[in-house]
């Protein structure tokens, strides 16, 4: 086995490649090496994979997600994002960042298939319309009038 790592421009990575990754660390030991790495190179989308093991300030955290720091203050100050300090520094583990960064996907997940729901609903809703006579329509003005 060698141990040097291919480079690869970031742009040649697709979002299906990204969903593998994905796929293919949810069925990893949350420890593993390879686990950091592949968490690591998810956060940071970046054209190098760097392995540490080291907290990251909140300024990291805002460049790696590609938001303001004070928005980062404001998402630990919410406890949407956990932390610790040292010192009288706030730190956040890369497990930590992991885990806001997958509630959110989640989170959108279930709102975009809330709204697929919605939308079907709706399509059967005016299917269902559609079909209805001009003596259905009077009598369901009446109802409601």
């Amino acid at each position: 086995m060698s141990n040097t790592l291919t480079m690869v421009p970031a742009k040649s990575i697709t979002d299906s490649d990204l969903e593998e990754l994905r796929k293919a660390l949810a069925n990893m030991s949350k420890d593993s090496p390879l686990a950091v790495a592949i968490r690591q190179f998810l956060l940071s989308q970046d054209s190098s994979i760097t392995v540490s093991s080291k907290d990251l300030t909140p300024a990291q955290v805002a460049r790696l997600l590609k938001v303001s720091r004070p928005y980062v203050y404001k998402l630990m100050d919410q406890n949407l994002l956990n932390f610790h300090y040292v010192g009288s520094n706030r730190r956040i583990s890369q497990d930590d960042l992991w885990d806001y960064v997958n509630r959110g996907e989640q989170g959108r997940s279930e709102y975009a298939s809330a709204l697929s729901n919605r939308t079907e609903d709706l399509r059967k809703i005016d299917q269902d319309a559609a079909s209805y006579t001009e003596a259905d329509r009077k009598e369901l003005a009446e109802l409601f009038s």
